[in-house]
Order: structure tokens, then sequence, then C-alpha cells
């Protein structure tokens, strides 16, 4: 088997957006839920190359993302994981910078990369067609009636479906990766993190372990 089909997952999962309507709960309690259940072990967790975890930007990288499109996925994700009193969301653990590192990571399948990004233009392209105006020019609660109108979509299910596993990793990933910003997810959830936890980062320890040293 190629390195790449490896690293190759099934990314469009839609039984994430099924259970949350079979469940009754919105979006927020459901992950919520997820992570207090002690799924996280049962996700596919993205695979990097080395040295690619140390380069998650909190900003929007021009390589990656036009303006428009990282305003989109900051606002995309706000919906799914909205920020409330004394509780962190998707802006509190940087997971708009997370899915940017997806985006950029060689080692995640072409396709899968593609169909993330496609999606934010193919949300925009929605927008204009039902609403007559852009995504970002859109209400708020506009905003929600749409994300709920690509939810009954084959393709809007999928993408909604890998934009909430990404929000779901960065919630509870360790924070030397990037995402999970100051252990945000953990003490909200309060989770404690297995042993022992990483000190140094994935490219460091190859370093580390051509040399023979210990980390």
């Amino acid at each position: 088997m190629s390195k790449q089909e490896i690293n190759k997952r099934e990314f469009k999962i839609t039984e994430i957006v099924e259970n949350i309507k079979a469940s009754g709960m919105d979006r927020r309690t459901f992950l919520i839920r997820m992570a207090m259940a002690g799924v996280a072990a049962s996700l596919p967790l993205t695979k990097c190359s080395p040295g690619k975890r140390e380069g998650l930007l909190p900003e929007r990288d021009p390589a990656v993302l036009t303006e428009q499109e990282w305003n989109i996925l900051n606002v995309v994700q706000g919906h799914l994981f909205p920020s409330e009193e004394n509780s962190p969301g998707s802006k509190e653990i940087n997971a708009a910078a997370y899915v940017q590192w997806v985006l950029s990571d060689v080692l995640v399948d072409p396709e899968e990369r593609d169909f993330l990004k496609s999606g934010l233009t193919r949300l925009d392209s929605a927008a204009e067609d039902r609403w007559g105006e852009s995504f970002l020019s859109m209400l708020p609660e506009n905003q929600e009636k749409l994300l709920q109108y690509i939810e009954s979509l084959s393709w809007g299910e999928s993408w909604l479906s890998a934009m909430l596993m990404y929000i779901f990793e960065a919630l509870l990933s360790d924070p030397i990766y990037g995402a999970n910003t100051n252990e945000a997810g953990w003490k909200w959830l309060g989770f404690t993190p297995g042993e022992p936890r990483p000190k140094t980062i994935y490219s460091d320890q190859l370093t580390m372990i051509k040399n023979n040293e210990k980390f």
C-alpha cells in the first residue's frame, strides 16, 4: 500500500450530521456530548507530514486561503460551534487555523483538501443563488438558514460533517500542535490528557531520534 493510500481516509462522513438530526440536539451540544463521552479515540484524526503541525497560524495564510475564504471559514465554524459565556467556541480553540493547516498539508489526501476548500466557494454561490447576496453579507439568521439548506444536499451534508469533525479534533488536540489554544477545550470539558504528553513537536522528535537524543 502506498503512503498516499495509507494517509487517505474517508472524509465525506455524513454520520455526524445524521446523528445530530436524530438526537434533536443543536450542533454545539452534540459535539460537547461526543467529547464528554470520550469518543475521541474512535475518530480518524488527520495524519500530517513531518514538521507541519508547528506551522499552524492563528491568522490567515495567503498562500492557502484568500481573505474571503478565510472569513467564510471563520463564520461557518462560528455557527457550528459558537462561543458562549464561560465556554470556548471555534475561535477560542483555533479551529479555523486547524482547517487551514489541513489544506496546506501535502500528505492529506488532495481530494479531501479540494473538497474542503471548494465547499467555501459552493456555499457562497448558494448564498448568491438563494438570497442574491454573498454569504458574508447575509444576516446571521439567514446564514444559519443557508447552512440548514445545504445540510439537505449531499455535498453540503458531507462538507458540514467534515467541518464538525475538524472542530472536534481541534477541541481535543494537544496544544503543542497549534489548536486547543491554552488547553481551552480540555479545561472546559474537565479533560485530563493521557501521559506521557508530547514535549516536542513531531519534526523535532524525528531530529532527536536521528541524533539518539531523549525527548
